[in-house]
């Protein structure tokens, strides 16, 4: 094997490592906004539930 072929080698090495990784990026990226969704979803679900007994406790409902 020639010094050509072993950066050829290697240079195919890096694409496959660059394209895996970039891959796993944009699938945590994927899964980092449904759970941010998620969080958001029942953070406005316990504030709601939070008014309402608050306005239980002060006579409101």
């Amino acid at each position: 094997m020639n010094v050509h072929e072993i950066y050829m080698e290697a240079l195919e090495h890096e694409k496959k490592q660059y394209k895996k990784w970039e891959l796993e990026i944009l699938r945590l990226q994927q899964e980092l906004a449904i759970a941010t969704s998620h969080l958001q979803h029942h953070k406005n679900e316990h504030n709601r539930l939070q008014d309402i007994i608050n306005k239980q406790q002060q006579g409101k409902i």
